[in-house]
Formats: C-alpha cells, structure tokens, sequence
C-alpha cells in the first residue's frame, strides 16, 4: 500500500497536494519548452522537431542544448545568438540543473505527510543502504520549501518564454514550399 494511503494521519493534506501539482505542472511547462528551444535552435519547425526531442530525457537536453547554442554561436557569420541571449541560456541551463534532481524525486518518491507543514518522500529500493548513506534514498521537505521550488520553476518558465520570443520559428508551411522551389523534395 501506497504510504500515503496507509492510514488517514498520513494522507497528503490538500495545501500539500497543491504544492506537488504546482511543481509537477511547473516542471511539464518546463521540458515542453527546452524541447520548443532545441527545436528553434536547430532551425526546425515545431511540429517536425517534437519528433526528434520527444524521447530526450532532460540531461540529454541539456546535453545538446548546450552543443546547439555553441553551434549557432560559432558556426554562423554572423553568429545566430547575441551575447545577451547565449548568457540568458547558460542561466535558464543553471538553473534547470539545480532543479532536476528535485523534479526526480518529486516523481519518482512515494510521499506522505509528515506533519502539516512537512512531507516525507522514500524511494523503495531493493538494495543494501550504502556505508555511510543510510537516508540516501529518503527527503523529508516542508511546504514552504516545496512553494518556493515551484516559483523557481514559474519562473524558468517565464525565462524559457522571455528567450523563445527572440529566437523565430521556422514554419513548416514556408520551409516545404521552399524545399519544392529549390528541387529539394524527396517524393518525385
């Protein structure tokens, strides 16, 4: 049985269950937008791209972002990234860094109410605790702390949002007709 479920004194209160919601919706908004970025970066339309990103955990993300922006940075006279935005995606990098390995336990943990004001997650593993490690797979977090990771994730997605606005889709309506004009069709 789910810890949250094994008795009433354990069960998630709702101010902690919106807390969980905020940051899962948040980290969502989050991946759709890291992907939407790769996509812009690599000069691809949106919709043909999400093939390519859709099965890219986020550390293989961040892995070819951070290639996509060097690329657009040194590739291209002139380069595709101002100063200004290449800086404002080593933060929006940063930052998802910082945040990923609290989007993984939020997941991956079963939780349930500690107190009110605390919850308590445990990954259940079958393995031996590790010397010296023995709460490596137990967080123990309080509300306050669980808000204050959404707002940091609201605001990543602002950022993401700011950034996407300066970088121009490429439609996929205008990029066929111009592969049909420069003879570039495959279907002949």
């Amino acid at each position: 049985m789910p810890l949250s479920h094994a008795t009433k004194f354990m069960a998630l209160t709702p101010t902690q269950h919106v807390a969980f919601g905020r940051i899962v919706t948040e980290w969502s908004n989050v991946e759709f937008l890291v992907e939407t970025l790769l996509i812009r970066l690599s000069c691809a339309p949106d919709f043909l791209g999400l093939a390519l990103t859709n099965d890219l955990n986020i550390s293989n993300r961040i892995s070819c972002l951070k290639n996509l922006i060097k690329i657009n940075r040194h590739r291209y006279t002139p380069p595709r990234l101002s100063d200004d935005i290449e800086r404002r995606l080593n933060g929006i990098i940063l930052e998802i860094s910082r945040l990923k390995d609290y989007r993984n336990r939020f997941v991956h943990y079963c939780w349930c109410r500690d107190n009110d004001e605390v919850v308590f997650g445990i990954r259940f593993r079958a393995k031996l605790p590790e010397l010296g490690k023995p709460n490596a797979n137990t967080l123990t977090l309080r509300v306050a702390k669980m808000n204050e990771l959404a707002d940091r994730m609201h605001k990543l997605v602002e950022d993401l949002n700011d950034v996407l606005r300066l970088i121009p889709e490429i439609e996929e309506e205008w990029l066929m007709k111009e592969l049909v004009k420069a003879n570039r069709w495959y279907s002949k």
